[in-house]
């Protein structure tokens, strides 16, 4: 599932969001990375139902690339 390049991820979320709960209706859990992280995400969730978000975010440690776990 995937939106337009020219859309930011954040906003593109609910767009998919919508397409995941077509397909996928029990899935109530979300991975994402730091940068969905703040309220406007959180609001878009919450127009799906209930849902929990976990953001997994990289350590400030590591210089360059991080493979992260769950994202």
């Amino acid at each position: 599932m995937i939106h337009a390049a020219d859309i930011q991820d954040r906003d593109g979320a609910p767009l998919v969001l919508a397409e995941i709960i077509k397909r996928f209706p029990w899935l109530r859990h979300v991975f994402a990375d730091g940068g969905y992280a703040g309220d406007k995400f959180k609001q878009a969730l919450r127009r799906f139902g209930k849902w929990t978000i976990e953001i997994i975010k990289r350590s400030d440690a590591v210089k360059g690339f991080e493979v992260l776990p769950r994202r």
